[in-house]
């Protein structure tokens, strides 16, 4: 059977993840063109997703080939979240219609991920091999996640304080640092963090979070204070 994601890698390779940029269309009726192939696209790759683990011989093979998928999701965030930024540092004169589909391709990608994680979390627990330890930190398996009491909002701006205040050294690539957070790390609401939402939160920090952090702090600071 067809690799579920490979319709996509194609599409978005010669596209938005191609280092030749007159492959992306750089007018209103180009860019709208190219966001319909694509809702297209992501509108049949769950359907892909189900009938390619239905193949799974049992339960660890299905387990292993989740795994997988999951990685090959984060790789094409975070690879698009890359081309996103080189096309604003490169300040493209036709990046703000581009910018849309970006976005767009982001976004549906995260609901990918999102759908694996709804659907398909009662597999066993399993032991990824060594050479499979790259993408651990990038799974979403029950041993590598840590739950916070944050919301979104407020993790992102913990981080953006991290970060700023020197404890983290990740200031220069921030999106890889939310696509690490949003693998490992998942709210009370939600068991998947989207890595796009916590890089926008982290640059627009909200009034209620900065409210709430503050709290936080003073607790922090009570607590340094009794040891």
């Amino acid at each position: 059977m067809q690799y579920p994601l490979e319709g996509l890698t194609l599409a978005l390779g010669s596209t938005l993840m191609s280092n030749d940029k007159s492959c992306i269309p750089d007018t209103t009726e180009g860019i709208s063109s190219l966001k319909i192939a694509l809702l297209k696209l992501f509108e049949q790759i769950p359907f892909a997703l189900c009938d390619y683990l239905a193949t799974a011989q049992n339960e660890q093979q299905a387990a292993y080939m989740l795994h997988a998928l999951k990685i090959s999701l984060y790789h094409i965030v975070h690879t698009l979240s890359t081309y996103k930024e080189l096309a604003v540092s490169a300040d493209h004169q036709a990046f703000n219609n581009q910018a849309e589909l970006y976005d767009y391709a982001i976004e549906e990608t995260n609901k990918l991920n999102v759908f694996l994680c709804a659907y398909f979390t009662n597999l066993p627990s399993f032991s990824i091999p060594s050479y499979a330890h790259p993408a651990k930190l990038l799974s979403k398996d029950t041993d590598s996640i840590l739950q916070t009491n944050l919301s979104v909002p407020q993790l992102a701006l913990f981080m953006r304080l991290l970060v700023e205040s020197g404890v983290i050294a990740e200031r220069n690539n921030i999106t890889q640092l939310t696509s690490k957070a949003a693998a490992i790390l998942q709210t009370k609401k939600s068991n998947c963090i989207s890595a796009e939402s916590l890089r926008i939160k982290y640059y627009a920090p909200e009034k209620a979070a900065i409210n709430i952090l503050k709290e936080y702090v003073s607790q922090m600071m009570q607590l340094l204070c009794r040891y």
